[in-house]
């Protein structure tokens, strides 16, 4: 008997963490990766362990050759932007995230932290 699994993402599910969740359910991070990559994107691609409020997943992190900015719509919290200090803002604000860098988005608030992600290639690319 083959096995079924179901994604109950009853508030939304992002990339990031379907990958991360099929990592943690026993997907091959290698065949995941190459898979991934047989597309041609342009990026590189990290799992890493995190815990966040006291559950232990796995974030699958993508940086690419592009250019990253957050428009900060309502809330508050910090871009962890690699080789940078954290960047805490309260919306409204933008952050703006060069090429090829690692970087993350923390919700410090008592609220729901909303913000438009835009994503635009380098020059040239």
């Amino acid at each position: 008997m083959g096995r079924i699994c179901y994604f109950h993402a009853f508030s939304g599910m992002s990339g990031d963490m379907t990958v991360g969740s099929l990592f943690d359910a026993g997907a091959d991070p290698i065949v995941i990766t190459q898979t991934l990559e047989s597309l041609g994107p342009g990026a590189s691609f990290e799992f890493a362990k995190v815990k966040r409020c006291g559950i232990g997943a796995t974030k699958f992190r993508v940086t690419g050759k592009n250019e990253e900015m957050l428009a900060i719509l309502h809330g508050q919290g910090a871009a962890l932007i690699e080789g940078q200090p954290k960047c805490t803002f309260t919306a409204p604000a933008v952050a703006y995230i060069p090429p090829e860098t690692r970087h993350n988005v923390e919700n410090n608030g008592s609220e729901p932290l909303a913000y438009v992600y835009v994503v635009a290639p380098t020059a040239g690319k």
